[in-house]
Parts: structure tokens; C-alpha cells; sequence
């Protein structure tokens, strides 16, 4: 099963095979700029990859609110709609969350190796 992780924020779209043998995957980084919507910036990304065939699932974290399916990315003006993409035949199943959202639920699984104190006096 392949599935894709996706941090779509104002100034940059980042991308990453999740699970199985893509563990290892890296991060892929597409400036906003340099694309029109974010099927563009999946299309560079794929051949960027060459990564080729249906997504099984692809989860995106927007930066804007998120309702019914789909979202206005807040700083791009972009929209997505989950189901369009589903429609389209290139993704299986497709979830988006907003961004803060998508921090929030990743709480629970960080270690305390993974967490930094922020106050002047840490």
C-alpha cells in the first residue's frame, strides 16, 4: 500500500512516502512559487520521485481551515477538495486536516527525547 504524507504550507509543499519500504523516503520539498496549485506541485513531485501509479491514500495537513472535505489554503489562495482528488483516479483515499490539527494529534506519540522547552529560562 503506498501512501503520502503531504505539509502543504504557504511558502512550501512538502511530500513523503509513508510506511512499509518508504520509510526511509525523504522529505521533498516544492516551493509554492514555482507552482499553480498543488495537482502541479503533485505532478512535480511525482516526477521528481518517479513515482508513478495510483497513491493509495494521501494525507494532506493545509494550512487553513478545513471543512466537509476540502480547504482554502490560507496564504495560497489554493483549494482542495478530498473527493475531487479521489475522483480523479490517481489517489485512493485522501484525508485533509489543518495543520495545527495534524501537530496536535502527533502529540501522543512524540518521546520526551523529542521535546524542547521554549521559555528563555530552559
Amino acid at each position: 500500500m503506498r501512501s503520502l504524507a503531504v505539509d502543504l504550507g504557504g511558502t512550501h509543499v512538502r511530500f513523503r512516502l509513508a510506511g512499509g519500504e518508504a520509510r526511509s523516503a525523504p522529505v521533498q520539498v516544492i516551493e509554492t512559487s514555482r507552482v499553480a496549485s498543488f495537482e502541479e506541485a503533485l505532478d512535480q513531485w511525482r516526477k521528481a520521485t518517479g513515482t508513478h501509479g495510483r497513491i493509495d491514500r494521501l494525507a494532506v495537513a493545509a494550512a487553513g481551515p478545513v471543512a466537509g472535505g476540502r480547504v482554502r489554503v490560507t496564504n495560497l489562495g489554493w483549494r482542495l477538495d478530498a473527493h475531487a482528488l479521489e475522483r480523479s483516479g490517481g489517489v485512493g483515499r485522501c484525508l485533509l486536516v489543518n495543520d495545527l490539527a495534524a501537530v496536535a494529534w502527533a502529540l501522543p506519540f512524540l518521546g520526551a527525547g523529542d521535546l524542547r522547552r521554549l521559555d528563555a529560562a530552559g
